[in-house]
């Protein structure tokens, strides 16, 4: 649509963020290196809730492995950050955690 400029609607209800767990250590997926032992929607974040990935601004899952590492997947609209700036998202969470 012509004129119209990306938006963000603060809505209070916070980024979508949930915590998993997998059944297996990062030996044993190969420390996550190619070829992929994993599948891509196991580690994204997903939500099957009627809200459209493309119109969540930013979508967290954090992972934990049965030997204490742990996996930051991060989905976020380009709308509302650039690279330089996820890259900045995930460091925050990284000093959180530690």
């Amino acid at each position: 649509m012509e004129g119209c400029e990306p938006r963000i609607e603060c809505t209070g209800e916070g980024v979508w963020f949930v915590a998993t767990f997998a059944n297996c250590s990062l030996a044993d997926v190969n420390y996550l290196e190619r070829p992929m032992m994993l599948e891509q929607n196991d580690i994204l974040p997903f939500t099957e809730l009627e809200t459209n990935p493309a119109n969540t601004l930013m979508m967290i899952q954090v992972t934990k492995f049965t030997c204490g590492g742990f996996l930051i997947g991060l989905r976020f609209n380009h709308a509302s950050a650039d690279g330089l700036g996820s890259a900045q998202v995930i460091s925050a969470i990284g000093d959180l955690i530690f």
